[in-house]
C-alpha cells in the first residue's frame, strides 16, 4: 500500500506542479 500511495501522491504532485508552472 505504501508504494501505491507514494505513486498516487507523486502523480498528483506532478499535476499540481504543472498547473502552478502554467500560472
Amino acid at each position: 500500500m505504501a508504494r501505491d500511495v507514494s505513486t498516487d501522491t507523486q502523480e498528483i504532485f506532478g499535476e499540481m506542479q504543472e498547473d502552478l508552472a502554467r500560472t
